[in-house]
């Protein structure tokens, strides 16, 4: 399926599109800035013409979990006639693309209790608000929370 968006689209007038950062089975994501507040986000979107529709629950869950330590900020979402899309702050680098990005390719023993504590954490919080995530993966896991708690650079 061709791409929903490409760089320099504009969303309701709002969210530019700079360049697509991922996508999977059920949609895409991207990198934009929010040309109100010049922040940067990232959006999802999803055609609404595919058959099975996961954006609303996602939708749902980020907004239940919203000021829940280890989830990103919920911005906006919406459809058009082509997708749907949700808008959320932009977070850091994926857990995959940390670990490569270390000596060796892996992560200390201490850096990965620290890393598997906060994990298990956002998956109790998760679990707590009656949700199951069901895609957790290295690509899955942002870091911006490890950098600012847990500073696994040490």
């Amino acid at each position: 399926m061709a791409d929903l968006l490409k760089t320099g689209d504009v969303v309701r007038q709002r969210w530019k599109i700079t360049k697509k950062i991922g996508g999977g089975g059920f949609g895409d994501i991207y990198k934009g800035v929010d040309l109100v507040s010049q922040e940067n986000i990232a959006m999802k979107v999803e055609s609404v013409h595919q058959s099975k529709q996961v954006l609303k629950m996602e939708v749902a869950v980020l907004k239940k979990l919203q000021g829940t330590e280890h989830v990103c900020k919920f911005v906006s979402c919406g459809r058009n006639e082509s997708f749907n899309y949700l808008v959320m702050s932009l977070q850091g680098v994926n857990l995959a693309e940390l670990r490569r990005s270390q000596p060796k390719g892996v992560f200390s023993t201490s850096t990965t209790i620290r890393i598997g504590v906060q994990i298990l954490k956002s998956v109790k919080s998760i679990h707590e608000a009656g949700f199951l995530h069901r895609d957790i993966k290295p690509v899955s896991i942002i870091n911006y929370t490890f950098m600012e708690e847990t500073d696994i650079r040490r």
